[in-house]
């Protein structure tokens, strides 16, 4: 057993790895009576083309999200819901483009619930009847995102941005997408992604931590699992230039809808993804959060709602999205643009915003399932949990932040217009 100490705070998060690589991170917290057990599959919509012992696959688009659906199925006429609904815990699941989570919310009979959590993930029910019964359900889902216009704005965005990324592509698949999936396809991804050694979990709540590790190596001890396959996964190499500079969408919007997108390597940038993202997020709270007096100007006299932004790596390019509804979308575009690209830092508001990160990551632990969520995002992103944020915010330094604002003059922009229909 490892403990990870959360570096100037008092909290600690213990670290379980087991004989065959399966890891599981625990926060002991009395302040919620409820336990999250939440477990993570590093696999996500965005792997759809891996390699094993040299031989190339490819699945189709949505599979992750599909066989998240399947895998509650114990057999054909009872499913996970049915049994952590008679221990009156709550059970569900999520995909995004790089993990899948498994999630169950419990007070009662801890040990059954992380008992049953394991088996139904781990051992895979399935039939061609149920696949085929699941198929309309997921596309109905799938047709209920293409019909939001705002999560369509968005794909539309990251399409005319990247030329070969897979977050183009709706985390469910398209209609076409879903009805291609086959059972082998499944089986493939359950037998491949599903492993030990892809897989982690993350408990927070009111637990011994003893009793854990006691209830993990039971039930190991009775399930055998093949030898990992260690997949690579296959992306193609993607060029620096943006694929298409505007687009403009007549759709189901009753306000136009003013989408900016900015592109940009991170080779540009001499430091860790980590760091980098710190000091994007912190350049743009400066200049774009409803503090600031840009974000006040623009909420006056340019748009009718508020500004959304956000940052995101995706691969090796860090891509910053703002989204708002124009008065006038051509002045709206080149002020947020000319903005961007003329970012300020001052002193003051520098350090004040250092303060306002520090405070939030401290609160975060008085929200057990905060600290979980955070937990499987450091695991995801960056593959340890950080232990030193405050630290790393503490050390941050406003002339970098500077050069890292004229950087961003380097990258390309692209926008989405939506325009009502009528």
């Amino acid at each position: 057993m490892k403990i990870i100490k959360i570096k100037d705070l008092n909290e600690k998060i213990y670290e379980l790895t087991f004989t065959n690589g399966f890891k599981c991170f625990v926060y002991k917290s009395k302040l919620n009576r409820e336990v999250r057990l939440s477990l993570v599959v590093k696999y996500g919509s965005e792997d759809t083309k891996f390699m094993v012992d040299n031989k190339k696959y490819e699945v189709p688009n949505g599979i992750a999200h599909f066989l998240e659906h399947i895998i509650f199925n114990e057999d054909d006429n009872n499913t996970a819901f049915d049994y952590f609904e008679k221990q009156s815990s709550y059970v569900n699941a999520y995909t995004t483009f790089d993990r899948t989570v498994y999630i169950v919310d419990c007070s009662l009979n801890k040990k059954d619930n992380l008992d049953h959590l394991l088996k139904f993930v781990c051992t895979f029910f399935f039939s061609e009847k149920l696949i085929e019964k699941e198929k309309p359900i997921i596309i109905e889902e799938a047709k209920s995102s293409l019909d939001n216009p705002y999560l369509d704005g968005y794909q539309r965005l990251i399409n005319n941005a990247f030329y070969y990324n897979k977050k183009k592509n709706l985390i469910t698949g398209s209609p076409e997408d879903i009805k291609k999936i086959t059972s082998s396809d499944l089986k493939l991804i359950h037998k491949t992604f599903y492993h030990p050694k892809n897989m982690f979990l993350v408990i927070s709540g009111d637990v011994n931590v003893k009793e854990i590790k006691k209830s993990i190596d039971g039930f190991f001890d009775n399930i055998k699992f093949d030898n990992y396959l260690n997949p690579e996964i296959i992306k193609e190499k993607e060029p620096e230039n943006i694929k298409k500079a505007i687009e403009i969408k007549k759709t189901n919007v009753i306000n136009k809808r003013l989408l900016l997108g900015f592109k940009i390597h991170i080779k540009h940038f001499k430091m860790t993804k980590l760091v980098l993202l710190i000091y994007i997020n912190l350049l743009l709270d400066i200049n774009f959060s409803e503090t600031s007096s840009f974000n006040k100007k623009l909420i006056n006299n340019y748009i009718s709602d508020n500004l959304y932004y956000s940052a995101d790596l995706l691969d090796d390019y860090c891509f910053i999205l703002f989204e708002c509804s124009p008065k006038d979308v051509e002045k709206t575009s080149k002020l947020i643009i000319d903005k961007f690209y003329n970012m300020k830092v001052d002193k003051k508001d520098f350090n004040r915003k250092i303060k306002s990160k520090i405070a939030c990551m401290i609160l975060d632990y008085e929200v057990p399932n905060k600290v979980n969520e955070d937990i499987i995002y450091d695991i995801i992103k960056h593959d340890q949990i950080i232990n030193n944020y405050k630290e790393l915010y503490e050390n941050l330094n406003i002339d970098i932040a500077k050069k890292v604002a004229k950087i961003f003059k380097k990258s390309e922009s692209n926008k989405i217009i939506l325009i009502p229909k009528s």
